[in-house]
């Protein structure tokens, strides 16, 4: 609160004026102007997790999307934003329209001034696939016959994607919009985290086989792609290689996640061989791999 005095004698010969709002909320504009080529849904999808996810702004209301104008470089969206203090406005502009940015950047998609276009939807599935950290020693052949095999997914914000617990042995990759994933961390704390483009999850139960270890709900309407055991099956069939590709991926992000987190000291040769052993032989031994057909690291 801010005391202020004002002379009795002031408040008789002169008007007062209280600049202040009853109610201090106060809604915010950002615009932004993207390409013909992407999708309104994209569009939707992509602004709103943005703005939601900004760090630093209460919300007072979920943010509203429009397309209101077409330009020479693209339609003009603006993106409405509702938030609990009117003194906070520049702020909060700022950090709804660095992370519009940054949601946009992952997408690959930039402002229609900058003259960025996105190709097609096959296209954009292989440029996903070559972006996951899961998947990134890939070659571009291995990618190219993974990404035709994902299941596109749609969910609407608010709704669980998957559930601690579920016998359900499948990995998904956030392609468009937010979701918050709910898990329990490498020092057995329940935390929360929000996942956006490129990011993925359930990466356990799909190679374990086990049930998924964490509850995954979309903050925004998302799309994400999913890679089930079938299809999985299917991919080490005709790529054997890939079991020891997953394999090494998996054990560095996990020596970098112990790392993270203080409970683990990463180790360039030893922890990585064991642990890239380990992957090996759980996934080959969850979906059938001959251990002649597995390549062996050196």
């Amino acid at each position: 609160l801010v005391s202020i005095s004002i002379p009795n004698a002031s408040i008789f010969n002169q008007t007062i004026l209280n600049l202040d709002l009853p109610n201090s909320s106060s809604q915010r504009m950002v615009e932004v102007v993207i390409d013909y080529s992407v999708s309104v849904e994209s569009v939707e999808r992509i602004l709103y997790a943005g703005a939601l996810g900004a760090q630093g702004v209460k919300h007072v209301a979920p943010p509203r999307i429009l397309a209101r104008k077409l330009t020479p470089n693209g339609v003009q969206y603006e993106v409405y934003f509702h938030i609990s203090n009117h003194r906070d406005g520049l702020r909060s502009e700022h950090a709804v329209l660095k992370n519009i940015l940054e949601s946009m950047r992952k997408a690959d998609i930039t402002d229609g001034r900058g003259k960025s276009k996105i190709s097609n939807r096959s296209a954009d599935v292989l440029h996903l696939v070559q972006q996951v950290r899961i998947f990134n020693t890939m070659s571009s052949e291995l990618c190219s016959h993974l990404s035709g095999l994902l299941l596109e997914r749609h969910y609407a914000s608010g709704e669980t994607i998957i559930s601690a617990g579920e016998p359900r042995h499948a990995l998904f990759i956030v392609a468009e919009g937010m979701v918050k994933r709910i898990h329990i961390d490498n020092q057995d704390k329940l935390t929360e985290s929000h996942l956006i483009s490129t990011e993925f999850f359930g990466e356990h139960a799909l190679f374990s086989c086990l049930p998924q270890i964490e509850t995954v709900v979309a903050e925004a309407d998302v799309l994400v792609y999913e890679l089930n055991q079938q299809t999985l099956k299917s991919l080490i069939k005709s790529h054997p290689d890939a079991v020891d590709l997953f394999a090494n991926n998996l054990a560095r992000m996990k020596l970098d996640a112990l790392a993270v987190s203080g409970t683990g000291i990463r180790t360039k040769d030893s922890g990585l061989t064991t642990l890239r052993n380990a992957y090996r032989g759980q996934i080959a031994a969850n979906y059938d791999v001959p251990s002649a057909s597995v390549p062996k690291s050196e």
